[in-house]
């Protein structure tokens, strides 16, 4: 039995207008107004958190990760 996402994860996307996706057989967390990824960030991981923290690491104005 695998172990639930935290929601606090889920809380914080929602908060921050970030979605939290399955994209094939990982975790995509796409910014706010996500039109492709051309032309917008997204972050991806094993986790939701993993997902969450690479495209925080790639937009630091979403103000996510601790200096």
């Amino acid at each position: 039995m695998s172990n639930p996402q935290p929601i606090y994860v889920d809380l914080l996307a929602e908060a921050l207008g970030i979605e939290l996706l399955m994209d094939g057989n990982a975790w995509c967390a796409r910014e706010p107004n996500f039109q492709n990824l051309q032309e917008s960030c997204a972050g991806f991981g094993d986790t939701k958190e993993d997902a969450l923290r690479d495209l925080a690491e790639q937009v630091p104005e979403l103000g996510i990760l601790h200096q």
